[in-house]
């Protein structure tokens, strides 16, 4: 498993390192005024979609999300912070998502266990990186998504009378879902790939 996350971390240094010569050849990579560079933006967007992936991948193979999926999602918001240049505003709406997401599905894990930690931190580390509106936006379309794919698997099989247990539906494929159609709509709304 060490081997592989080696290799998917050299791959993905080589695509921004590329993007980057690519960019710089051309000239594009030196920012107007005022504008983040372009291979910047490319990280954040890198980083966030890659930590969204692993949750994914992770939670719907083992039902469990590995540590390095927050900390993508993290790294992508602490680099939002350093490219948007009103920092107060964003940092306030960053805390606040990372509040907003972050705090209902803590207690539903502390009083319900009806939720894991590792999706409350990978909710926590999305609502840093996307703001708190778009945080809000990217739950209400994961809880959906999860609540339709949790009802058809549910109709779809049929419980013994004996079998009283619940089935563990994976939360971090619609929630990434979520996140993903968050960031889409506002990357076309804006013009912008910042987050």
């Amino acid at each position: 498993m060490k081997w592989k996350r080696a290799l998917a971390i050299l791959v993905g240094v080589t695509v921004c390192g590329g993007l980057f010569i690519l960019l710089l050849w051309e000239g594009k990579a030196i920012a107007p005024r005022g504008q983040p560079p372009f291979f910047l933006l490319l990280c954040e967007l890198a980083l966030f979609l890659a930590g969204l992936l692993i949750a994914a991948v992770s939670d719907a193979k083992s039902r469990k999300i590995p540590n390095a999926a927050p900390l993508f999602l993290l790294a992508a918001g602490l680099l939002k912070l350093v490219l948007v240049p009103s920092v107060i505003p964003t940092l306030f709406s960053s805390l606040l998502g990372a509040f907003l997401v972050g705090f209902p599905l803590l207690m539903l894990a502390l009083f319900s266990h009806s939720i894991g930690g590792g999706d409350v931190k990978l909710a926590a580390s999305a609502g840093l990186a996307l703001g708190w509106l778009g945080s809000y936006l990217a739950l209400l379309i994961g809880l959906a998504g999860f609540m339709l794919y949790g009802g058809m698997k549910h109709v779809g099989k049929r419980k013994a009378p004996e079998d009283t247990t619940a089935p563990a539906f994976p939360f971090a494929p619609a929630y990434a879902v979520g996140c993903a159609a968050v960031l889409i709509f506002s990357c076309v709304l804006r013009h912008s790939l910042i987050l």
